[in-house]
């Protein structure tokens, strides 16, 4: 413990001691490996690396989370057709490429 003395009116016979106790930081550690980004306390990740956020923790003293985070990028697919628009319910239609070449395509309306 740390002691501290303040005086009233310049002299040290009339004052104040406090005790101070020693201000214990807490920590935590996650480690994620996402597509595109991680949120954590309303900030946003994006890029591959150890991040640091420092809070206050319930006694005032630091709480630091230490990110171990990996972030894939989202996969980029393009596709081209002989068509210059499609409309919703338009039916299927055959495309003419697709990037990258020889991939799988799934999801919806993708036979």
């Amino acid at each position: 413990a740390l002691y501290g003395m303040t005086s009233f009116g310049g002299t040290y016979d009339k004052g104040v001691i406090f005790k101070f106790e020693e201000c214990l930081a807490t920590g935590s550690a996650i480690s994620d490996t996402v597509c595109n980004f991680f949120s954590l306390n309303q900030e946003n990740y994006n890029e591959s690396g150890i991040h640091y956020q420092t809070l206050v923790n319930s006694v005032g003293c630091d709480s630091i989370i230490t990110l171990n985070l990996v972030v894939y990028p989202l996969p980029y697919a393009a596709f081209t057709s002989y068509l210059d628009n499609v409309c919703l319910g338009s039916g299927l239609y055959m495309l003419e490429a697709a990037e990258p070449y020889g991939g799988v395509y799934s999801g919806d309306g993708v036979n």
